[in-house]
């Protein structure tokens, strides 16, 4: 017999809430992302579209 609509809306949710916390759970990067230094800025606006 065939699993009914409620039946796979609550495995999906299971599984996504599941995720969810694994997500928040899961151990961080103990790495350092490298230094990107300084970046340009131009506080002119560009001209186009707006």
């Amino acid at each position: 017999m065939p699993e009914s609509i409620t039946t796979k809306f609550k495995k999906w949710v299971k599984k996504a809430l599941s995720a969810m916390g694994d997500a928040l759970l899961s151990e961080k990067s103990k790495t350092v992302p490298p230094d990107s230094g300084e970046q340009p800025y131009k506080d002119t606006p560009k001209k186009g579209l707006f």
